[in-house]
């Protein structure tokens, strides 16, 4: 019997989280490319969640309200890159290691990109890459793409993300993870808020 009610509880939680996987309110991609002496690191997710997981204010996108315009956003965003991910702590291999943004870039929801290796992630986050909507719009209908890089004598280790707490429900997560474009492994986690994820 109690094997029984074991095997049970085993099979409700498999079933809880392959519903989350599904349902899940907002997916993230994360690619991470290691090469010799740099780290070059991907993220693609809904606009939105700039703000509900990086916790950059909407209102600092270029645009009025929750509208983007596109044509500012050709001017340059490292800005705004490197404002995203003031919140997020990183380490290699349990040492404090610090990203710069390279830039970032917002694609209608509808018009995702590639984003499966770190050619896919510099395409998409061009700020050229797109032609510009006559109309802004809104921040529910687009997803973003930000890039960046580390300098690190080694990028070997765990490399890991603290976000802050913001009050948003949980997000799906895959990450990507290459040693000079090669394919080393690829995972899924849950990032809870206020949590981290590694690889």
């Amino acid at each position: 019997m109690l094997r029984m009610i074991s095997w049970l509880v085993a099979f409700g939680v498999v079933v809880l989280v392959a519903a989350y996987i599904v349902l899940a309110p907002m997916r993230m991609s994360v690619i991470i490319d290691r090469q010799d002496e740099v780290i070059e690191l991907y993220f693609g997710l809904p606009a939105r969640g700039l703000s509900e997981v990086f916790a950059l204010p909407i209102s600092q996108l270029p645009g009025e309200s929750s509208a983007v315009d596109f044509a500012k956003m050709r001017e340059g965003t490292w800005d705004l890159g490197d404002a995203s991910f003031q919140s997020v702590a990183t380490s290699l291999g349990g040492k404090p290691v610090e990203f710069e943004a390279m830039s970032m870039m917002v694609h209608p929801d509808d018009e995702r990109l590639p984003f499966r290796n770190a050619l896919d992630g510099t395409l998409a986050v061009s700020v050229c890459g797109i032609p510009i909507p006559q109309d802004a719009q809104s921040v529910q209908d687009l997803y973003a793409y930000a890039g960046f890089i580390a300098m690190s004598k080694s990028t070997r280790g765990d490399l890991n993300f603290d976000f802050l707490r913001t009050g948003r429900l949980p997000v799906l997560v895959d990450i990507s993870d290459f040693a000079n474009g090669r394919l080393v492994k690829r995972s899924w986690s849950v990032l809870w808020d206020g949590g981290s994820i590694s690889s």
